[in-house]
């Protein structure tokens, strides 16, 4: 089981920014996706953090995955998960640079990418996220 939570404790967010080999942004939001053992109760792994800001266009600047989760769907969820938390807060649409995490996890998250960055309308994606099309953008 995983879950995916606020980061509040700016320690905290800053201690897993070290194990990442991630630069620490103190002036930014921060989510981290956990492994939980069987009952939740108790974190057993780190999966990955996403550091973010939020404004009419949100920015993601960090979605690192935990050495060898670099595959792992929760990375996807989180995404989604900020991607909501940023829409639900007023953004209309977020960007993403290629430099935010690695190659192929960016790419594995579907969103449209033209000139080394992601680009997302929030209203149109959340409108049907299940039939969202990158290319209708």
């Amino acid at each position: 089981m995983f879950a995916v939570k606020p980061l509040q404790d700016k320690e905290l967010q800053s201690e897993l920014c070290t194990l990442l080999n991630t630069p620490y942004l103190a002036n930014c939001f921060a989510h981290f996706a956990v492994d939980l053992n069987e009952d939740g109760t108790k974190i057993e792994a780190i999966i990955g953090i996403c550091q973010f800001s939020l404004g009419e266009t949100a920015e993601i600047f960090t979605l690192v995955p935990f050495p060898g989760k670099e595959n792992d769907e929760a990375m996807i969820i989180m995404e989604r998960a900020v991607m909501n938390f940023m829409w639900r807060s007023g953004s209309k649409s977020f960007v993403m640079k290629e430099s935010a995490g690695p190659e192929e996890l960016l790419k594995r998250s579907g969103l449209p990418k033209k000139d080394g960055t992601y680009f997302v309308d929030l209203d149109l994606f959340f409108k049907s996220p299940c039939s969202f099309n990158k290319n209708s953008i």
